[in-house]
């Protein structure tokens, strides 16, 4: 065999390494006794051999590795003859890996993270991993459950990681995410485990480019999430976190359904984070829608309200104006529970002549004899009296012991 290996490398330049092949028997032998070039009693193999000119030479069988078979491996297509390539490229791999060894539960989390977000403890476990801000786990687990995301939203323990996710995924990720999600985006604000991942992804997001997918995807939608038990959150989110430019839809809902929003109990708050939130040329549109409807709505419940925080504006020219609307129904308006509140109000937040001329009407003989007697309107004249110039109080006391 090593006759046939010598006779086809001996024309190569590796042939002055090579030894010819031995013409004596190769003799191997053991010593008890360690001796210089030993390791541990085994002496090296020592090979005697007989060249054509006569001379012997003794060759540790050494070479054999480092001489022939080394040379041999460099020569073939193998990763030794490449070494800083090679290092190179397990160098990447390492920076890429998230680790050469993985807990049974980060196994867990890369196969089953949609099932573990079903379940209780599981979610909290997916939580408490995406918490590290891994980007490797943030794109596993959000491969995982991305088409499962409309179903997770509306789950008891899954909302709550759809929540997390939001938090930590970019927003290309995000953009594939609403893509998914936008045509059930209304039916998720109104679900009470839907409607704070949307919350969720506009409190994050508000200033980014993608919010307009949900503005879009809610634009038709707006009187019906302002009324709503659970959807008129993802309104006020909007207003708290989003541009007064970019919540141009709201107003326009609101302007065109006064009279509902202001009169629902929830409608009624979001109106005045509207007001809160606005623009100056958005509040003073709804100021004056407001106004128009103002006799309306003092009269309801919560309507009431709306026009009581309009009057804790302290705009002069609106609270004059509401002023000489009430004066004109101010018997009818002091009788009534919600709307004899906003009279007194209106009393009291106005300019001394607008204050002179709605005395002087509730002085007039007709009404201060039925507004005394009554149940609510003997507030207001308690009011008027306090609020009067001495000769209006002379003038309501005298007309009243008549």
């Amino acid at each position: 065999m090593y006759r046939e290996f010598y006779q086809y490398y001996k024309e190569t330049e590796a042939s002055q390494k090579i030894p010819p092949p031995l013409d004596e028997k190769l003799e191997l032998f053991r010593t008890s006794e360690p001796a210089e070039g030993e390791v541990e009693g085994r002496k090296l193999s020592v090979i005697s051999e007989n060249e054509g000119d006569g001379q012997g030479r003794e060759r540790s069988t050494s070479f054999l590795v480092k001489d022939v078979v080394d040379n041999c491996i460099q020569e073939e297509d193998s990763p030794r003859a490449y070494p800083p390539a090679f290092t190179a490229y397990s160098s990447d791999v390492a920076d890429f890996a998230p680790g050469y060894y993985l807990s049974p539960e980060d196994q867990e989390v890369m196969v089953n993270a949609y099932e573990m977000a079903k379940d209780q403890m599981g979610c909290r476990v997916l939580q408490r991993k995406l918490e590290t801000n891994d980007e490797f786990i943030t794109r596993i687990v959000f491969s995982q459950t991305l088409l499962h995301f409309p179903e997770l939203m509306v789950h008891p323990f899954g909302n709550y990681l759809c929540q997390k996710l939001v938090e930590v995924c970019s927003e290309s990720q995000l953009k594939m995410l609403l893509d998914l999600i936008a045509p059930q985006l209304f039916d998720l604000s109104l679900d009470p485990h839907g409607t704070r991942v949307v919350q969720k992804v506009i409190e994050i997001f508000g200033q980014a480019e993608c919010i307009g997918m949900v503005a879009g995807a809610l634009m038709n939608h707006t009187e019906e999430l302002i009324i709503d038990l659970n959807g008129n959150h993802v309104i006020q989110r909007f207003l708290s976190a989003c541009s007064p430019a970019l919540n141009q839809f709201i107003y326009d809902s609101v302007c065109r359904n006064i009279v509902v929003v202001a009169t629902n109990r929830h409608g009624c708050c979001v109106l005045q984070r509207c007001i809160d939130s606005a623009s100056e040329y958005q509040r003073e549109a709804l100021v004056t829608c407001i106004v128009d409807s103002a006799v309306e709505l003092v009269q309801d419940a919560y309507g009431n309200y709306a026009v009581q925080y309009i009057l804790d504006l302290n705009l002069p020219q609106v609270n004059a104006r509401l002023g000489l609307i009430f004066t004109q129904q101010i018997v009818s308006l002091s009788e009534q529970k919600f709307s004899s509140n906003v009279i007194e109000k209106c009393l009291q937040q106005n300019q001394p002549d607008i204050q002179e001329a709605m005395i002087r009407e509730i002085a007039k003989s007709r009404n201060i004899a039925l507004m005394i007697v009554d149940q609510y309107a003997n507030y207001v004249v308690q009011r008027a009296l306090t609020l009067a110039p001495p000769k209006l109080q002379k003038e309501l006391i005298g007309v009243g012991a008549t």
